[in-house]
């Protein structure tokens, strides 16, 4: 037999109490039996309910489109779904957007970031922001010298696989040669393309951002002569990613209880940022091989800039050269160093100091 989906939908008497749509599918012969199923159902469920409904919309179930459960008043699904000719679809999920949240700087169009540069004068934007560019871009009556800007800059292809800052930098440098780029666009082509021509000949930015190519924090981390006094997982590494989030860590090698704690909190909340730098960490090779201040200090490195957290191509480039940068620093070892176990470990797995 086929199955029937009935909508019952409250009249606005009702709606004013608190009725709300309901749907149930039911296994009858034709669609008069299944109204009539339903109908005894609806008083079963809700005595004396079913004036507050108007006559119910009857459809039969197809293949492949969803269905309430068979047999029980649902609510959810009038929510979740909707009936577009005759068939039931999914409702489109619509994606909130806070206006302060962050925009990821890397998946934007090329004029996009040339106009976050020329109007802000920063890469880190929010989605307000983004918002305003949008508008300012498709403005035929735009601000001629940051037109002419962001023409130029446009114009050059390369520059979009450029780092935030040296883009940065080229905009700081346009503004300086030319008080008014809108009287000489042609000379702004010129200067940016060989700007971009000269960069092969320029000390290579190796970090993400604002971060120095020589990175000093990378280059320069302590304590590495201490071994972790618990045997060393993914899980025990996520831990140490949200203690470094949670915390300012002054010594990776003496964790209070109240920073054990705080990371806690971050980890039962399901943090954005620590689930994200988190699972980047974890597909690094070897990451179980790297001594744990130089986690810390990533991650104290990484909290500096707040727009890698959704930034993923960012993110990776800002992991592999900060450990590229290190391991730069380090001798190669003759034998795999091997990780102390003591007797004392804190229930949670960690102990609050290394050996």
């Amino acid at each position: 037999m086929p199955i029937f989906i009935l909508l019952y939908t409250p009249k606005k008497s009702a709606q004013k109490n608190g009725a709300v749509p309901l749907a149930i599918a039911l296994d009858e012969k034709n669609k008069k039996l299944a109204e009539m199923g339903a109908t005894w159902q609806l008083e079963k469920e809700f005595p004396g309910s079913s004036d507050n409904f108007f006559k119910p919309e009857i459809t039969e179930d197809v293949v492949g489109s969803p269905r309430p459960p068979v047999g029980v008043f649902d609510e959810k699904f009038p929510q979740e779904n909707e009936l577009i000719g005759g068939v039931w679809r999914r409702k489109e999920v619509q994606t909130q957007t806070n206006p302060n949240d962050l925009v990821a700087f890397s998946a934007l169009a090329l004029n996009e970031k040339a106009a976050a540069l020329v109007l802000y004068g920063q890469y880190e934007i929010n989605e307000h922001e983004h918002s305003m560019i949008c508008d300012f871009l498709a403005d035929d009556d735009q601000d001629p010298d940051s037109a002419t800007i962001i023409d130029a800059l446009s114009q050059n292809t390369a520059l979009a696989q450029m780092y935030p800052q040296s883009l940065l930098e080229l905009v700081q440098a346009i503004h300086k040669q030319f008080p008014a780029p809108s009287e000489s666009p042609l000379r702004v082509i010129k200067f940016v393309n060989d700007w971009v021509s000269k960069l092969s000949d320029r000390p290579q930015q190796t970090a993400v951002n604002n971060v120095p190519a020589a990175n000093d924090s990378a280059s320069s981390v302590a304590g590495l002569d201490h071994e972790r006094p618990y045997p060393h997982t993914y899980r025990t590494l996520s831990r140490e990613v949200a203690i470094a989030l949670a915390n300012d860590i002054d010594d990776p090698c003496s964790i209070t209880k109240e920073q054990m704690d705080k990371a806690d909190k971050l980890m039962q909340v399901d943090d954005e940022a620590y689930k994200r730098w988190s699972t980047q960490l974890s597909i690094v090779e070897k990451v179980l091989t790297i001594p744990r201040p130089v986690i810390f200090a990533l991650i104290a490195e990484a909290k500096k800039h707040p727009s890698l957290a959704t930034d993923p191509n960012g993110r990776k480039r800002f992991v592999d050269e900060f450990l590229t940068t290190w391991r730069a620093t380090q001798p190669e070892p003759e034998t795999p160093v091997p990780f102390t176990q003591i007797a004392y470990l804190h229930a949670t797995g960690f102990g609050y100091w290394c050996l």
